[in-house]
């Protein structure tokens, strides 16, 4: 570790930080956006239930605010990867089934 340059730690520090800042902002808008959608909604999307989404949603911003799990972590790695499937498709899917209308769009 001699090689390793003195800010190497935090730069890396600094990246983590940024990285978990926006996972958590991308969880925090996916919750909130599903807490606003019609119930009635995700059934026609074809998709789980809003307070399975919910649970979802919540239990992945549970795992990167409160446990905080690491940036790279597995726990992690899974909830990004169910906000970023909300967010890319059932989001999309709610949108179409309300006509595009709503602050939420």
């Amino acid at each position: 570790m001699a090689a390793v340059p003195i800010f190497y730690y935090d730069v890396r520090l600094v990246i983590e930080w940024v990285i978990f800042l926006v996972t958590a902002v991308l969880e925090l808008v996916a919750f909130v956006h599903c807490l606003f959608q019609r119930k009635d909604a995700f059934a026609v999307v074809g998709s789980i239930p809003k307070w399975g989404w919910l649970l979802i949603l919540g239990g992945s911003l549970f795992v990167t605010v409160v446990i905080g799990a690491s940036t790279v972590g597995i726990l992690s790695f899974l909830a990004l990867t169910a906000t970023a499937f909300y967010l890319l498709d059932v989001r999309i899917g709610l949108r179409d089934v309300s006509g595009g209308s709503g602050r939420w769009r």
